[in-house]
């Protein structure tokens, strides 16, 4: 019995004589690949032909943890791949992936904690289709490529599985959503003692958000404001400092403060050629719900939209082909057109109102300056007789608790906010009648620092120039990032790595 790394040459390995048909190999390495050859002695210098290799793995002494991996391949044209795959090394062992036919396949497979995860990439034809994406344990996205991937090697790491997964960011759902709380919910998972939900207006940066610790789902949520988006995160603990990824987010909205009458939009769509709109579409976004409005065939369509005063509304146009075809009209509820545009119609978001308001407040709220210590908002007037409410507090406050300004014009400076902290920052207006506008906001800033200077480039040598002299200087520029005037900067440096002064 002759023994050895994979791939060794007969000769070169370990060579055992055994009498039997069996025989125990020791002092092997866990986790590492084997050939075996075998050869009969007939004595008398009268050997057979070798026979082999046979290959094997040894196992792991301590094995490492294992988790599952998710790849996520995508064809936007619908027939598959085209002859493109991805091989998938791990710990050495190769699975190749693709698919035939159909938008996209899912694949799952173990990977092992600490070992190496390898992604090797053979394109196929109709490259522009491809896409494909890698998700961790978590559901995460961890690496993606195309249209037009990189061919060969294009992802080697070592595989993580968390000690304390997080849950799955497809089971959180938010229901019983009211104007100023929301119920959520999500799968539990075995290895959770608690959870902790963060979340504050959409967009927050994780970390500074609103949190809660609970013991399982479902968990509520109260001291939400009125016809805000809000983000959602949660987290599983499982033990003392133990804290996992954070899965989400998960967006809602709040449902409004009131609903007026019901009243109706219309939307008068029109194609010169007459074949419809040939994939373009309005998408109207309604208190945060959205409905796509098209046609397939014929020179125009009408659609009515049925809403109740004061909820918003927002129309964005989606491009098709034939884009010289296309125009259309958005029509108010007293027959007045208020959009018209076409053909060759502005793309992405292009109209935004509140639906037959019964109080007509500022219809767009923004900010112009953050520094240190303060920041300025400018809003659009009314067009009704009213008062401006501008109130502010943390990230996440609840109406009612923050600070109020009452500016008499259509902008403000907020003063003696503290630097480098999170605010949220809403409008509000009250018609002269006692109607309330919708509140706008919340436009969420983050301050500066009084005090905050910093290294923004290298201005000599360049980057392609090395094994400077001892007489070389290096020249870089100093930027001031905060509030206040600098002067007479101290600023440190090292030389491969080591300090200089």
């Amino acid at each position: 019995i002759e023994y050895g790394p994979s791939g060794f040459s007969p000769g070169t390995g370990t060579t055992v004589m055994v009498t039997g048909t069996s025989f125990t190999i020791e002092g092997l390495d866990e986790n590492t690949m084997y050939d075996v050859y075998i050869q009969a002695d007939c004595g008398g210098g009268d050997l057979s032909a070798l026979i082999g290799p046979y290959e094997f793995m040894t196992g792991f002494i301590n094995p490492p943890t294992v988790c599952t991996y998710t790849l996520l391949l995508e064809d936007s044209f619908g027939d598959g791949w085209n002859g493109a795959s991805l091989d998938v090394t791990i710990n050495g062992i190769t699975t190749n992936y693709t698919f035939f036919t159909g938008n996209q396949a899912s694949f799952s497979f173990d990977v092992l904690d600490g070992l190496p995860l390898v992604l090797e990439y053979f394109s196929g034809v109709f490259e522009n289709e491809v896409t494909y994406t890698l998700f961790n344990s978590d559901g995460n996205p961890i690496f993606s490529d195309g249209p037009f991937p990189q061919t060969g090697v294009v992802y080697d790491e070592l595989a993580v599985c968390p000690d304390c997964p997080a849950p799955s960011a497809s089971s959180i759902t938010a229901t019983f959503i009211g104007v100023d709380s929301a119920v959520i919910d999500w799968d539990p998972l075995p290895s959770a003692e608690q959870y902790q939900l963060e979340w504050a207006p959409a967009g927050f940066p994780l970390g500074f958000g609103l949190t809660s610790i609970v013991d399982g789902p479902p968990a509520s949520l109260s001291g939400l404001n009125p016809c805000v988006n809000y983000d959602v995160y949660v987290y599983a603990i499982c033990g003392e400092d133990s804290l996992s990824a954070p899965a989400g987010p998960l967006t809602f909205q709040t449902q409004p403060e009131s609903v007026g009458d019901p009243c109706t939009y219309t939307i008068e769509m029109f194609d010169s050629f007459g074949d419809g709109w040939n994939n373009a579409n309005i998408t109207v976004t309604i208190n945060g719900v959205s409905t796509v409005y098209t046609f397939t065939t014929g020179f125009e369509a009408t659609f009515n939209l049925n809403v109740f005063a004061n909820l918003p509304m927002i129309f964005t146009y989606n491009p098709g082909v034939f884009e010289n075809e296309v125009s259309f009209n958005i029509i108010d509820p007293d027959g007045n057109v208020i959009y018209s545009d076409g053909p060759f119609p502005q793309t992405g978001q292009i109209l935004s109102i509140v639906a037959c308001p019964t109080c007509s407040g500022p219809l767009s709220f923004d900010v112009t300056d953050v520094n240190a210590t303060s920041a300025s908002f400018v809003w659009s007037a009314a067009t009704d007789p009213g008062s401006y409410t501008l109130e502010y507090g943390p990230l996440g406050f609840t109406l009612g608790t923050g600070t109020v300004l009452n500016p008499t014009g259509t902008s403000a400076t907020i003063t003696g906010l503290s630097e480098g902290s999170y605010y949220d920052v809403y409008l509000s207006f009250l018609c002269d009648d006692g109607e309330k506008a919708k509140t706008l906001g919340p436009i969420t800033i983050h301050t500066i620092w009084l005090n905050d200077v910093g290294v923004s480039g290298l201005i000599s040598p360049t980057l392609a120039d090395c094994n400077l002299g001892s007489e070389e200087t290096i020249s870089i520029q100093l930027e001031n990032f905060g509030q206040n005037p600098q002067s007479l900067v101290p600023f440190f440096y090292a030389v491969n790595g080591v300090p200089a002064n």
